[in-house]
Order: structure tokens, then C-alpha cells, then sequence
């Protein structure tokens, strides 16, 4: 019971101001066992997600619309999960105490996916940033900052993540590398402290484009 309500109260942080709702999510212990999931729609199709832990889930083909909420799930060791979508269904296992992103790279009847364990951290002082290269097709990603080129993640691999903290600033912008190729300048606007941001890699219509998203949690639903 203790649980559930420590769940419920960071699933209910989230009507207050962002950086305290990041704050109840990433400094807060999660209970023995449990974990949090979210899921990332890499591909060209809109899709209406039914994981086998939590209601209906729908996630776009534009920018943030793209990404889940992370949701709670209890009780994950040594069991597998199944998410179904457009006639096909499949399945994953999480680890306890961890963050995870289910990269969504197949839809319809072959649907398929490719599960990241989320790097985490969180200093109220400074901004979080975090880099995901969610194309199949890109081998090696990176971050620039602008105009002085200053590389902010690099050697990113394919359906892959890193994450890293960095002071706040008012303005900001970036751009993508996806081997010798540089994507279009990326506006980050203002980095607040204790904001926790996302750039992801993407393909759309096939070609690689970036965006920016922001974390955040479900209501935990026992």
C-alpha cells in the first residue's frame, strides 16, 4: 500500500510545474520490483497501442506526439510483457528499478521493436539532455551545439541513447549528425534548471529529422 501511494503521488505531481514533476520522478526510489516504460513510435504509421499493463496508448507521426509517457509497471522480474497494435503483438522483458524506452520500428502484423534501458539522472540545478538515434539506418549520431560546433554527444549507435546534464541556459539550438551528414538547426528555446529534455533522430519520409520532447510519467494504475 506504502507503494502504490508513493506511485500515485509522483503520478499526480505531474499537474504541478514540470521541474517538480521531474524532480517526484527520477530522485524518488522506485519499490522493489517495479519499473517505468514508455514507448517511441519510430515509424510512418499512427498506432493505438494495447500493452498488456496499462490501458490504450496512442502515439503519433509528428515531433512529440510521437512519445509515450512513461508508464509503471510492477512486479517485472522474470516476467514478459506484450504490447499489441494493428493486428500484431510484440513482447519484452523489463528490468527492475530501471527506466525503459520500447523503440517502435515495425508496424501492423509484424510489429516489432527495440528496447532501450534509459541512462538516468537528475540534478535540480541543472538542465537534463538526452540524445536518442531512433533510426535503424543511422550507425553513428551526434549533437552539435551552435554556431561554435561544439559536439554535445557523439558515437551515438542506432536505436540507441545517451543522456547528460548541462547549466541551464535561456537560449539554445543544435543540430544532428548522422555519419558525415548535418540535419537542419534544431531550436532547444530555453533549458531550464531541473528540466529534463529530449532530442530524438528520427526518419521521416525517409529522411532523418530531429525534435525535441520533454519526460514525463502516468498516473500509476494498480
Amino acid at each position: 500500500m506504502i507503494a502504490r501511494r508513493a506511485l500515485l503521488a509522483a503520478g499526480l505531481a505531474l499537474a504541478a510545474p514540470q521541474a517538480q514533476a521531474q524532480i517526484a520522478l527520477y530522485e524518488g526510489r522506485l519499490p522493489d520490483g517495479f519499473a517505468y516504460v514508455r514507448f517511441a513510435n519510430t515509424t510512418a504509421t499512427a498506432l493505438d497501442l494495447a500493452p498488456d499493463f496499462t490501458d490504450k496508448i496512442s502515439v503519433g507521426t509528428e515531433g512529440p506526439n510521437r512519445i509515450s509517457q512513461y508508464h509503471v509497471v510492477e512486479a517485472v522480474a522474470g516476467k514478459t510483457l506484450t504490447v499489441a497494435a494493428g493486428g500484431g503483438k510484440a513482447s519484452f522483458q523489463l528490468q527492475p528499478g530501471k527506466f525503459h524506452t520500447f523503440l517502435i520500428t515495425q508496424p501492423g502484423p509484424l510489429l516489432a521493436g527495440s528496447l532501450v534501458v534509459d541512462v538516468t539522472q537528475y540534478n535540480q540545478l541543472r538542465s537534463k539532455l538526452s540524445f536518442y538515434n531512433a533510426t535503424p539506418d543511422c550507425a553513428q549520431a551526434g549533437l552539435v551545439l551552435e554556431p561554435k560546433g561544439q559536439s554535445v554527444f557523439k558515437a551515438v549507435a542506432s536505436l540507441a541513447m545517451q543522456t547528460r546534464s548541462i547549466n541551464p541556459v535561456e537560449e539554445a539550438k543544435v543540430h544532428a549528425t548522422c555519419g558525415a551528414a548535418k540535419l537542419a538547426t534544431l531550436d532547444l528555446g530555453e533549458l531550464n534548471a531541473g528540466g529534463l529534455y529530449t532530442v530524438w533522430l528520427v526518419n521521416e519520409g525517409g529522411k532523418p529529422v530531429t525534435f525535441l520532447a520533454q519526460d514525463s510519467i502516468a498516473p500509476y494504475q494498480k
